[in-house]
């Protein structure tokens, strides 16, 4: 990594940052976002939580995205992703561990708000850079590489938190705390990284206000459509991972093996996310593949 104001163009840089963008999803993400539904059992019962209060604690991750997806991407194109996402890793960092300080569903309630704020922030940034350093013709293939770290991460995290991290690092609460430091690690390791020297210029040549930002995103007819199938998505996805470990561990599932199946989802999402992304670069229609995929979902998530 170099200093933050040094500014590098070599081919192989981007393959750096590239690298880096994919951990931050995997160790910043995806791991401490899904160890909580293998961790709710643990938890609930010690912060003595009923089912419809651990629902709400997985909902609230999710509920500021609504805010952030406003403001996330703005903010990304006023400070540079690099910035945005040293702050949110840093804010990951120190919210996502004083979840571990929780002494009810209040103040747990809380901090996931926080973190979950910081967490929608990285997304469309990471999504960003990859889109500074790399071409149009290796987009995709930049975007499946990040997607395998969020697969990896997701795969990790259900697979092995309540039945490896908590017993080795003596509970839920210092395992939010090790995620913490993670998080502020990568913080660090994104300032150290160096600008994309194109991306600063067209920022200074083509700043706009935060108003005309989102005035012409609104009037984007395919992002309204975009972001109404996301939604239904996102629902069901998340509903499914939020609840499944609880659901079988209640219908007399070993842990080990009802926190598997959650990982064999990602497990699948890991193997398939490069080919896929991969093939949308070759057959060049996104809107096809994406059709293809949530018709998938939504038939495997029905059977």
């Amino acid at each position: 990594m170099t200093k933050p104001t040094s500014y590098v163009q070599p081919d192989t840089y981007k393959w750096l940052v590239l690298t880096l963008a994919a951990f931050t999803f995997t160790f910043v993400v995806a791991i401490p976002q899904m160890s909580l539904p293998v961790l709710f059992d643990e938890i609930s019962a010690d912060l003595g939580l009923s089912l419809v209060q651990v629902g709400w604690i997985w909902g609230f991750g999710s509920v500021m995205g609504i805010l952030v997806g406003l403001i996330g991407g703005p903010l990304g194109d006023r400070f540079g992703p690099r910035r945005t996402l040293t702050v949110a890793c840093l804010l990951i960092g120190m919210a996502g561990a004083a979840r571990g300080f929780s002494n009810g569903f209040a103040m747990l309630a809380i901090t996931m708000l926080i973190t979950g704020f910081a967490l929608w922030l990285i997304p469309m940034n990471i999504h960003k850079t990859c889109g500074i350093w790399f071409p149009r013709a290796q987009l995709g293939m930049a975007n499946g590489v990040v997607s395998v770290g969020m697969a990896l991460g997701f795969l990790t995290g259900s697979l092995l938190a309540a039945t490896v991290f908590s017993p080795l690092l003596g509970g839920w609460r210092n395992v939010l705390f090790v995620y913490g430091a993670v998080a502020i690690l990568f913080g660090a390791l994104w300032w150290l990284s160096a600008e994309n020297a194109k991306d600063e210029s067209r920022r200074g040549n083509q700043m706009i206000s935060y108003r005309n930002a989102i005035g012409q995103v609104m009037r984007l007819r395919n992002l309204w459509v975009l972001c109404i199938a996301i939604a239904g998505v996102s629902g069901c996805v998340n509903g499914l991972l939020g609840f499944l470990p609880l659901y079988l561990r209640d219908l007399g599932w070993q842990p080990a093996v009802a926190d598997g199946t959650l990982a064999s989802f990602h497990a699948a999402s890991l193997l398939f996310a490069v080919p896929i992304a991969l093939l949308s670069d070759r057959i060049g229609s996104r809107r096809g593949v994406l059709i293809t995929a949530m018709l998938l979902i939504g038939s495997g998530t029905g059977l």
